[in-house]
């Protein structure tokens, strides 16, 4: 039973910020993608035509496809978070309507949890604080309904993240090595476990204003050129330190890099600008075939590109942040996994104490 079942305690502003922040993410993903079939179209126009070009061809589809994805999902993402944050906020409104019918009944909030607790003078008012506490735990249980439901859906994006990953990165590094997307991916994964679950009515979502926007302050790493990001910085916590590898993760996963001035680019010369008609990869997939007018990329000698080598390689500085990278996704993900177990076991013994209070058998007073 939650100290006050007629109030969830829940912030939902941060849930705003952070579903503008994953749709500003997704339409940054799609405009690279553009940007990078408009590019390849214009260097294709100006005569390149070698095995260099078919090489790019299978990366250039790859790269856009990956792109394609973590958009969708972060489209997705977006929406969730949105919805999230309505449903909270028509549960309180039914809520507080509850609440007006018993507010008149003599009452007084006990203890730093504000524990409600009601004085009645008549049958009538006891009547009435029981027909409404009943009230609340079916709007609570429908809003735990409707949590899950949506956590379902940040599970489907997890999925699409991790294909993202598995495609880009294989794809284009060569490596068995999980970053970039990948981390995105757990971290969609992590706070999936953790911070969207079955609970509402023992009072745990109270912790939504810190929790379903936990990926959110990763966003503002991971775009190139003239986005810019909201400030995120007091939405979740964890981040200090791996922003910014994320998005260098991120990027390599994808075969990009990011120069000096912001903007993104191919990560290897001989993967420069140069491809035929549509996109392919995953986006293929999905229909997408974008048009326009080549307004990007300069100029590539016929031949220049076939002359230098396509094998990515790494150096020893590249080679030991990878393998600090992988150290620190590792260490997070562990905690991760344990933080998951931990919020498992209280959900289940919030279980416990609510079927106790009606005098049932709990589901593992028999198991545990």
């Amino acid at each position: 039973m939650p100290a006050n079942p007629w109030q969830l305690r829940c912030d939902t502003a941060p849930l705003a910020v952070a579903s503008a922040a994953w749709l500003e993410l997704a339409d940054v993903m799609t405009s690279a993608a553009d940007d990078l079939v408009r590019a390849s179209r214009r260097v294709r126009d100006h005569g390149w035509e070698s095995g260099s070009a078919d090489v790019y061809d299978g990366h250039r589809r790859q790269v856009v496809g990956g792109l394609d994805t973590v958009a969708e999902a972060a489209r997705e993402i977006s929406r969730v978070l949105a919805d999230v944050a309505g449903t909270l906020s028509s549960s309180q409104r039914r809520l507080d309507r509850e609440w007006s019918v018993v507010a008149a009944v003599p009452h007084a909030t006990l203890g730093t949890e504000g524990v409600l607790v009601f004085h009645e003078d008549s049958d009538d008012q006891r009547g009435q604080v029981q027909r409404a506490t009943r009230t609340a735990q079916a709007i609570r249980s429908e809003l735990d309904a409707s949590i899950e439901g949506l956590s379902g859906r940040l599970r489907a994006a997890h999925v699409e993240l991790q294909r993202a990953a598995d495609a880009a990165i294989a794809g284009s590094t060569g490596s068995s090595a999980r970053g970039g997307i990948a981390a995105i991916a757990e971290l969609v994964r992590a706070m999936t476990a953790q911070d969207v679950r079955q609970g509402t009515g023992d009072g745990s979502v109270t912790n939504v204003s810190g929790g379903l926007d936990y990926g959110t302050a990763y966003a503002p790493g991971l775009v190139p050129t003239s986005f810019t990001a909201p400030t995120l910085s007091g939405l979740s916590t964890g981040t200090s330190g791996v922003d910014g590898m994320l998005a260098g993760g991120l990027a390599a996963g994808l075969g990009l890099r990011r120069r000096r001035d912001g903007r993104v680019e191919p990560a290897h010369p001989a993967m420069s600008p140069g491809m035929t008609t549509g996109r392919g990869g995953q986006g293929a997939a999905r229909g997408g075939t974008r048009g326009g007018t080549p307004t990007r990329a300069g100029a590539v000698r016929p031949g220049a590109a076939g002359s230098r080598s396509t094998t990515p390689t790494e150096t020893d500085a590249e080679r030991d942040a990878r393998l600090l990278r992988e150290k620190s996704e590792a260490k997070a993900a562990k905690k991760l996994v344990v933080q998951e177990r931990q919020a498992a076991r209280a959900a289940r013994r919030a279980e416990q104490r609510r079927t106790r209070d009606t005098g049932g058998e709990g589901p593992e007073d028999a198991t545990d």
